[in-house]
């Protein structure tokens, strides 16, 4: 998890426009305690590497209220 919330840093540590997120809040859109849409999904956080190195991430999810009222 501290892998995935702080990777941005490492992105864009270099961008005088980057403004850092507030961290305790970042960590906790990524957990189903404190995400409302994660709370009734399954969920999964990837994380791309490339040498032991973070090169990307992505949250991946199904949202089973959301495919039940649709009926998908």
């Amino acid at each position: 998890m501290r892998r995935f919330v702080f990777f941005p840093r490492e992105l864009y540590r270099s961008d005088p426009c980057w403004a850092p997120p507030l961290w305790l809040d970042e960590r906790g859109a990524y957990t189903a305690e404190r995400n409302a849409i994660l709370a009734h999904s399954d969920s999964l956080l990837l994380l791309a590497e490339d040498g032991g190195r973070v090169v990307g991430r992505s949250l991946a999810y199904v949202d089973h209220a959301f495919n039940a009222y649709y009926e998908a």
